[in-house]
């Protein structure tokens, strides 16, 4: 996962490994405690395995997205951000 930060002041990349948050433990952790927290975002029914095939995807994504960001935000001053996967 990469992370682009750029602004008139500062300009830096983050880049973390994609196995460090969609791994069986972060999965394990979102199933005991992301569903208190918003409950309108995830269905009732979601469970541990429903999670790691959902992380695993993710991990796969990286070949279809063809080095386009999922996430890109611009600010009304010119900075951006943007994460790959």
């Amino acid at each position: 996962m990469r992370i682009k930060v750029r602004s008139d002041e500062t300009n830096f990349n983050l880049w973390i490994p994609t196995r460090v948050f969609f791994n069986p433990l972060t999965a394990a952790i979102c199933t005991k405690f992301v569903p208190s927290a918003a409950k309108q975002f995830i269905p009732q029914g979601t469970d541990f395995t429903d999670l790691r095939k959902l992380f695993k995807e993710l991990r796969h994504c990286r070949k279809y997205l063809n080095g386009e960001p999922i996430v890109s935000a611009v600010s009304s001053d010119g900075g951006s951000v943007e994460i790959y996967l």
